[in-house]
C-alpha cells in the first residue's frame, strides 16, 4: 500500500484497525469451563507423546508438519530478497506478492468448504495438496517474472485449505477430547522446533547457492516427502476399499 497511500496515511490507518480488532475481541462473551482434572505440564506432555506412539496417522502427520514449517520459514524470510533481487520489484509489488498467498487461501477455503469430504482418501487428498504447494515452490525458483510469482504464490495459497482443514478434522476425529489439548501442543512444538532450522538453512542456502536454489531445494524436499505419503496412503486406502467391497 505504501506505492498507493502515503506512509502518514498509512501509519493511522494501521492503527485504527489495530484497535477496532481489539474492541471487536473484548466484546467476545464465552462462558468459563471448569477443569474436570488439572494436569501438570510434564504429564500432558507426556500423555501427548502416547497418543502420537498409538496411532500411526499422527505419525504422518507430525512428520508432514515438520517438513512443511522446515521449508515454509527456509524461504519466509527471504520473501524480501527475492522479490526486490530475483524478481527486480519494489515496495509495491513486494505488497502484491505477500498478498497473494492470503488470497489464494480464501478461494482455497471457499472450495474445500463447498467440495465433498474424500472420506478414506482424505490423507492421500491433503498430502496432495502439500505436494501441489511444493510445486510451487519449484516454480518459483524458476521464474524472474512479478506477475508469474504472484499468481503462483496465490496458487500456492489456494492448496493449503485443503491441508489445514483437513488435518484439523483428523485430530478431532482421532484424537479423544480429553487428550486434544496436549496432542495439538505437540504440534505446536515440532512446528516452532521446525522453524529456527528452516530459517538458519534459509539464511545459509540463499548466501551460498542463490535465492532459487533455495527455492528449489524446499520445493523438492516437500514435493518428495507429501508424494511418497500420498501414493502411500491412497494404495492403502484403495486396498480397505476393494477389501471391504469383496466383503460385501
Amino acid at each position: 500500500m505504501t506505492g498507493v497511500v502515503s506512509t502518514e496515511t498509512l501509519l493511522p490507518l494501521l492503527a485504527f484497525l489495530f484497535l477496532a480488532s481489539w474492541v471487536s475481541t473484548a466484546r467476545i462473551v464465552e462462558e468459563a469451563h471448569s477443569a474436570e482434572e488439572r494436569r501438570s505440564w510434564k504429564n500432558s506432555f507426556v500423555q501427548g507423546i502416547r497418543v502420537y506412539r498409538s496411532n500411526t496417522v499422527l505419525y504422518s502427520l507430525a512428520f508432514l508438519v515438520s517438513v512443511t514449517s522446515f521449508g515454509v520459514f527456509a524461504t519466509q524470510v527471504m520473501y524480501l530478497p527475492y522479490v526486490t533481487e530475483t524478481l527486480r520489484g519494489g515496495p509495491l509489488e513486494y505488497g502484491w506478492f505477500s498478498a497473494a498467498f492470503p488470497l489464494g487461501y480464501v478461494c482455497g477455503t471457499v472450495l474445500a468448504g463447498r467440495l465433498s469430504e474424500p472420506g478414506a482418501y482424505m490423507f492421500a487428498v491433503m498430502s496432495a495438496a502439500l505436494f501441489a504447494g511444493g510445486m510451487t515452490y519449484i516454480l518459483l525458483g524458476m521464474t524472474t517474472n512479478i506477475a508469474a510469482a504472484i499468481c503462483i504464490e496465490t496458487a500456492a495459497g489456494a492448496a493449503m485449505p485443503f491441508w489445514n482443514v483437513y488435518s484439523s478434522t483428523l485430530y478431532y476425529r482421532t484424537v479423544p477430547p480429553s487428550l486434544l489439548g496436549q496432542v495439538l501442543s505437540m504440534k505446536s512444538l515440532l512446528q516452532r522446533a521446525a522453524t529456527p532450522v528452516g530459517v538458519m538453512y534459509g539464511a545459509y542456502c540463499a548466501s551460498a547457492f542463490g535465492l532459487p536454489a533455495l527455492f528449489l531445494s524446499v520445493g523438492l524436499l516437500i514435493c518428495a516427502v507429501s508424494g511418497a505419503a500420498a501414493l502411500f496412503h491412497w494404495r492403502s486406502a484403495a486396498q480397505k476399499r476393494r477389501a471391504a467391497a469383496a466383503k460385501e
